[in-house]
This record gives C-alpha cells, sequence and structure tokens, in this order.
C-alpha cells in the first residue's frame, strides 16, 4: 500500500499577539518610532541611514518619494446596436434641462429667477402637463430643493402664493416637494483643495475639486425621495470667491450630483451689473468666473422683454402691458440631441405673498389695467423725453469744439450731462436710433461710431403709449 511522502503541514491558527514592551527611549512600541504627519519617521540626530521605521498603515519613505500610480482608463467603443437603438434624453421643459445634467438658470438680481424656479418645481412635482407653453416631462416626479438664499418660510410663501394664483395643482404637488433649508450654516457643496506631490527634484502643485459631507448628504437625500429634479439656490453662496477655480468645483459637485441620482440639476446664478444695465443675455453675462455656465450642459436666461418682444406682445394682445412687467424667459444654451425652446415672453403678476410668472395670452386685463398701464407708459416716454433733451443739449454746447461724439466721450462727462453713467449709456442708444435721429451717425471706422448733433428733441412730436412699448428702462 503506497503511502504519502509529503510532510504534514502545520496547523495556522490566528492567536492574540501580546502587546508590545514600552520603551522610556521611545516613547512608545519598541521598534516604532514617532512619525511625520504624512507617515515618514524623522530621523534622529546623527543617525545612521538604517531601514525608515513608521507607524502601521503608513508609507515608507522610499514608498512616499515615488509618484502615484496613474489612474486606469478603459475606453469604450460604440456599437452597432447603439447605431440601431441609440440612447434617448428626457428633459424636464420642453428641451431644456436635461436628466442627469446640470442646468444653469440666471439672469439679473431680483428678476424673479427664484419665483420662476418655484413655479417650475411645483408644476414638475404635480405632475402637470405643460408651464409657459412648453411641455413639461409626463408624469412629473419629485422635487428636492437646496436653499442656500430662500429660507422654508419663503418657499411656503411661494407655494401658498401659487396655490392661491391657480394654474398649478400645489396640494399635489407638496406631497413630492422636498426642501432642504441651509440659509443658514455651511452649505458649500464642494471644496478647493491643493496637492502636492514630489517629483525627483521638483515639486507638482495641482488644484482639485474635492466632495464635502453636504454634497454627499445631498445625493443620499435625493436618492432617498428619488428625485426627478433638484433645485441648487444659488451659486454665489456656495463658492468661496466667484471665480473659474471654485466654479469649476461647484460645476463638478453638481455633475456628480445629476450622475448618481439621474436627477436634473438646476442651479441659479446672477449676471454682471453691466450685463443687468445693458440687457446682455449671453454666456458671458454671468458674474465671476465663466466656467459655471460654460461647463453647464442646459443655460436658461431670465430677462427683462427687449424693445422688439415688447412690441410683439402688445401687437398680438392689443394691451398695454406695462413694459416693467414683461419678461423673456431664453434658452442661450442646450444640449446637442436636443433643439432649443423658442423663447418665451411672461407676464410678472403679483400674487398674495409674492410674484409669478404667465403668458400674455393667459391674462385678461380689466379696462382699468389697461388704463394704468397706459398712464404708466406716458410717464415713462415723458422722462425719455427729457433725458434725450439733456443728451442733445449737452452735445450742442460742444458743437464748436466737438463736432462729433461717441457714446465713451458722452459716457465719460455724465455728471455734466445730470445722469448716471448707465443711464447715459441707454439714452445714447435710443438717440441714435434711425426713427429719433437726435444724433445721426458721422463716420464708421476701426476705432467705433462717431455722431453728429441731429434733430432737437423739443421739435419733434411727443410719442404717444403704444402697446407693449418698453424703450425706456425701469426707474433707477
Amino acid at each position: 500500500m503506497a503511502t504519502d511522502q509529503r510532510q504534514a503541514q502545520p496547523e495556522l491558527r490566528l492567536v492574540d499577539a501580546p502587546p508590545p514592551p514600552q520603551d522610556d527611549e521611545h516613547d512608545g512600541a519598541v521598534g516604532i518610532k514617532p512619525a511625520r504627519p504624512n507617515g515618514v519617521r524623522q530621523r534622529e540626530p546623527g543617525e545612521d541611514d538604517g531601514p525608515d521605521y513608521v507607524t502601521p498603515g503608513r508609507r515608507t519613505a522610499a514608498e512616499a518619494k515615488r509618484p502615484a500610480k496613474p489612474p486606469a482608463f478603459v475606453p469604450t467603443l460604440i456599437t452597432l446596436q447603439d447605431l440601431a437603438s441609440p440612447p434617448t434624453e428626457t428633459t424636464i421643459l420642453g428641451g431644456a434641462i436635461p436628466l442627469g445634467k446640470t442646468t444653469a438658470f440666471y439672469g439679473p438680481t431680483s428678476i424673479g429667477k427664484s419665483a420662476a424656479l418655484a413655479q417650475l418645481a411645483f408644476a414638475v412635482a404635480s405632475g402637470a402637463e405643460s408651464l409657459w407653453g412648453l411641455p413639461l416631462m409626463p408624469g412629473g416626479g419629485a422635487v428636492l430643493i437646496y436653499t442656500a438664499e430662500d429660507s422654508l418660510d419663503d418657499w411656503k410663501r411661494k407655494a401658498a402664493t401659487l396655490a392661491v394664483a391657480g394654474g398649478v395643482n400645489v396640494v399635489a404637488a407638496i406631497e413630492r416637494t422636498w426642501i432642504i433649508d441651509k440659509t443658514e450654516g455651511v452649505a458649500r457643496l464642494s471644496e478647493l483643495v491643493s496637492v502636492s506631490t514630489k517629483r525627483d527634484d521638483f515639486m507638482v502643485v495641482r488644484h482639485q475639486a474635492q466632495p464635502t459631507e453636504e454634497q454627499d448628504a445631498l445625493i443620499a437625500a435625493a436618492k432617498a425621495v428619488q428625485a426627478k429634479l433638484v433645485i441648487v439656490e444659488t451659486a454665489s453662496r456656495l463658492v468661496d470667491e466667484e471665480d473659474n477655480a471654485h466654479f469649476s468645483a461647484l460645476q463638478s459637485a453638481l455633475g456628480r450630483i445629476g450622475r448618481e441620482t439621474g436627477a436634473a440639476v438646476a442651479i441659479s446664478h446672477h449676471v454682471t451689473k453691466d450685463a443687468a444695465r445693458n440687457n446682455d443675455q449671453s454666456l458671458e453675462a454671468a458674474r465671476g468666473g465663466g466656467a459655471l455656465i460654460a461647463n453647464a450642459r442646459n443655460a436658461l436666461a431670465l430677462f427683462p422683454a427687449d424693445d422688439r418682444q415688447a412690441a410683439a406682445v402688445g401687437a398680438e394682445r392689443g394691451a398695454n402691458f406695462d413694459p416693467a412687467d414683461l419678461f423673456v424667459l431664453v434658452h442661450t444654451k442646450s444640449s446637442s440631441s436636443k433643439l432649443k425652446n423658442p423663447d418665451v415672453v411672461l407676464v410678472a403678476c403679483k400674487g398674495t405673498l409674492g410674484r409669478f410668472f404667465r403668458r400674455p395670452e393667459e391674462l385678461a386685463l380689466t379696462p382699468e389695467e389697461r388704463a394704468v398701464n397706459t398712464e404708466r407708459q406716458r410717464e415713462r416716454l415723458e422722462k425719455e423725453r427729457e433725458q434725450l433733451q439733456r443728451l442733445w443739449n449737452f452735445v450742442a454746447q460742444y458743437r464748436e469744439t466737438q463736432p462729433y461724439v461717441t457714446m465713451t466721450w458722452c459716457r465719460d462727462r455724465c455728471k455734466e450731462i445730470g445722469l448716471p453713467k448707465h443711464v447715459v449709456e441707454r439714452v445714447f442708444n435710443l438717440a441714435v436710433a434711425e426713427e429719433r435721429g437726435v444724433l445721426v451717425l458721422w463716420k464708421s471706422d476701426g476705432k467705433g461710431k462717431s455722431y453728429r448733433l441731429g434733430r432737437d428733441p423739443s421739435q419733434s412730436p411727443p410719442a404717444e403709449p403704444i402697446a407693449g412699448d418698453s424703450r425706456l428702462p425701469p426707474e433707477d
């Protein structure tokens, strides 16, 4: 009978190791000396170059000097199946606000961005079919609001205002609308940290975004309520500095929230003072660094309606809406698979506890309201005429020494004209309009346009209020 010639292996057992003996000289476990914060032990003076001792679980000196292993990339091919059945992109509002991606919602301060977002939130949560003439995602879904600007009480008032105004089933909406009030305390969703890596003969320092506890908690909350839309307000409260570095870090955080929850993420942001004064709706109008809006996959802008848009509303409705109440929602940036929404002109309406927006065709003005709006327009046109006269008189007194003028020349002399600098810019644009002829084009070259004195405003018949006229900005 053959016998097994292999030696029997000893049995291996796990046993509790006795505690290491204490050594007063080292003030700790024998063989383990105090370590630096990064885990590399500081050598004693005069000590030889023996092996490095480090705290358990920390790197040795040699390991600390080696560069970190680069991340592995796994390239992916597009398959024939992808060509036959490409993935579809679902959006919340028409072709805007896609699921899983970030949308920037920007406009001038106090324009009504928060009120518009509230209408959107309650409409989506109620399962409404459309909002402002644009289709909503079928069935809607839960909405999570992370607010560092308006408090929970403010949002309660918004809900009450819409409940009275109608148009949205707020009773159904509040069953799926969740609010995280971060108006007090820490609200940061990202942190910008500096990471240093030592190479052979130089140090590499890079800045990178780091998730915060608030970011992780927001993702967990969005998953818990199965949110389809996460609204974050406002960008300026979520960064230490409004520059590209901090906005890139915030955008990275918002992108992660969208990817991990599958929800659409909409964040509100302000524009610069110059953009507000000039009604600049471009992507570059955002305050601070442009990284927030440039890196967002979608962007919506809410601005006062311009002359053309306001006049079109007046012609269609035959109603004298006050220009100060007319706004336009512009889809300034869309994802590659969706077309931009058409511009939507909205009328700001005063509710019981705040404002809300309606399309002009949804409103029926009473004769009294029309009369009030007509009178307000008449007052604005009179103010416009007075400001144009100031500009004309100023240019006329310099006719001999300054035969032609530019906007910059007039703006720099705003105190002599008696108007604020931004008002001079607006009035100058009115003056050079062809139908006014207060200032007439003199020459145009590579340096810009110059104008000479034209028709005296006092010699022109006063303009009459017209439907939707918004040539003058709101009161300063």
